[in-house]
């Protein structure tokens, strides 16, 4: 299916968005329904100069803090580079000057025949003690999101719970550290209030 062409005045006006806005070249394509490349090459038929990769981004002190949002909520730094139009390298070295490094892992692309994702770490990632003892490097991403919110690796008597009860769902809000084994499916709330910040006491025994 061929893709759409542009006008004459269309082109004008990716020139000028481009140029004096300081739009990118993804932005301009989803604006204008037309894929990247054809916005480049109105861009450059209009002779405009472009700009180095990640040059807008730079530029924007609100879509930093997006970025940072975006990173916190649970998004990867290769959707953030996509979503901003910059190249992923180039998103990853930003992050780094702002004190953040790309985890060292990959996702598998399913889940597991119990439910959960398993991940591969690098050897050179500080969370790498808790891969498996089989030596291929693949631990659970739930207790990997864990690991990375506390900055530590997780002991072996520590436990993961997902909030909503779903074992794909690694977002560091649906994710809770327990001690020992949690049960399956249980969700354990406050009567009261619905808190999820409860906790185990032992009873007073009876003279």
């Amino acid at each position: 299916m061929p893709h759409p062409k542009l006008s004459e005045s269309q082109r004008l006006e990716i020139a000028r968005l481009y140029s004096r806005e300081g739009k990118t070249s993804v932005e301009l394509a989803s604006q204008f329904k037309v894929d990247k490349a054809t916005v480049l090459t109105a861009l450059r038929k209009q002779g405009v100069i472009m700009r180095p990769s990640g040059h807008t981004f730079f530029m924007h002190e609100s879509k930093k803090t997006e970025a940072l949002t975006r990173y916190h909520r649970g998004d990867t730094m290769d959707s953030i580079a996509e979503h901003f139009g910059i190249n992923d390298v180039t998103m990853a070295r930003w992050f780094k000057k702002q004190g953040v490094t790309r985890p060292g892992y990959t996702k598998v692309g399913c889940p597991r025949k119990d439910g959960y994702i398993a991940v591969f770490v690098e050897k050179d990632d500080p969370m790498r003690s808790m891969t498996q003892s089989n030596g291929k490097g693949y631990t659970l991403e739930h207790r990997l999101v864990m690991a990375y919110k506390l900055g530590r690796p997780l002991e072996k008597h520590e436990t993961v719970h997902h909030i909503n009860g779903i074992r794909t769902d690694n977002r560091p809000e649906n994710l809770e550290l327990r001690s020992g084994r949690h049960g399956r499916g249980v969700v354990m709330t406050c009567r009261c209030c619905g808190s999820h910040d409860i906790a185990c006491t032992e009873l007073n025994k009876c003279g």
